[in-house]
């Protein structure tokens, strides 16, 4: 489903609004909620194409036709109800006071689950690689962009491409000096990127999967996973990882400072000996 979404998603945002893939992405995100009852001729009739060319858009998003696309489709159509039910009361007051209770109760997983050993790994990994990337969809690649934006502040660059042929160019052309976090809260979006490309063997990247999903504890191909338990609503998922990613640039930012100190010290201690009497400036 997150590939669905991200695939549409990137479509609406990129491509040029009179383009054939747009006119096609448009009319399946506007119609998602009837895509049931909506044939691939219906499609054809009403985006001015060719029932070849609505194959040919299925094939190119990741998928073997219209019907697999279809089911993706009603299952995303169905989460989404069931994902914002919960705050369906008939007044404001109730529905801010469901959400701030979700959301108070994310921040108090956050503080009693987030690891202080976790979050001193990926700050050292941040010091250790240059070529970085960070991979996520949708929600998750907002806070992918928050964590790039502020780690900017510390003149600290990495990737967080964000269209799915992208990604998979930044995974491709990765080796073994390359970082690659990957954001997702089910855990399986990087294994659906995987599947489409070959990383030469012997060369392969180090990954850290960052996810809510329990299950992909010690899977592959990742040498670590953190886990950031949340519940499946609105207000926590992915909040609860951004909360991670946050105190991640904490500490990174707090060594970057204490390793600038230190240098400065250092350049001290050699002009001291090289002029010895001789204040330094």
């Amino acid at each position: 489903m997150s590939r669905l979404r991200g695939s549409l998603s990137s479509i609406l945002n990129n491509e040029k609004k009179d383009s054939t893939y747009y006119r096609i992405a448009h009319y399946l995100a506007e119609n998602a909620y009837r895509l049931k009852r909506i044939s691939v001729q219906d499609i054809s009739n009403n985006c001015y194409v060719s029932k070849s060319t609505v194959s040919r858009f299925c094939r190119d998003i990741g998928y073997e036709d219209y019907y697999e696309l279809n089911h993706d489709m009603y299952q995303l159509v169905e989460t989404r109800y069931n994902k914002f039910q919960r705050y369906n009361q008939d007044s404001f007051e109730e529905r801010q006071a469901s959400y701030y209770k979700d959301l108070l109760s994310g921040i108090e997983y956050a503080r009693k689950y987030i690891r202080q050993e976790d979050v001193e790994y990926l700050a050292s990994m941040l010091f250790r690689y240059w070529n970085i990337g960070v991979l996520g969809s949708l929600h998750s690649h907002a806070v992918s962009e928050y964590f790039q934006h502020d780690l900017g502040l510390f003149s600290k660059v990495i990737s967080a491409p964000l269209l799915p042929e992208n990604q998979q160019d930044f995974i491709r052309c990765s080796d073994r000096d390359t970082l690659i976090i990957v954001v997702s809260c089910r855990g399986n979006y990087f294994n659906q990127l995987l599947g489409k490309i070959k990383v030469t063997e012997g060369c392969c990247p180090c990954c850290v999967l960052i996810t809510d999903n329990p299950k992909m504890k010690n899977s592959n191909p990742y040498e670590k996973v953190i886990y950031i338990p949340c519940s499946e609503n609105y207000a926590q998922q992915p909040r609860n990882i951004g909360y991670f990613l946050n105190q991640v640039v904490l500490e990174y930012a707090y060594r970057d400072q204490k390793n600038k100190e230190n240098e400065d010290d250092a350049l001290l201690e050699i002009y001291r000996k090289l002029r010895p009497g001789e204040p330094a400036n």
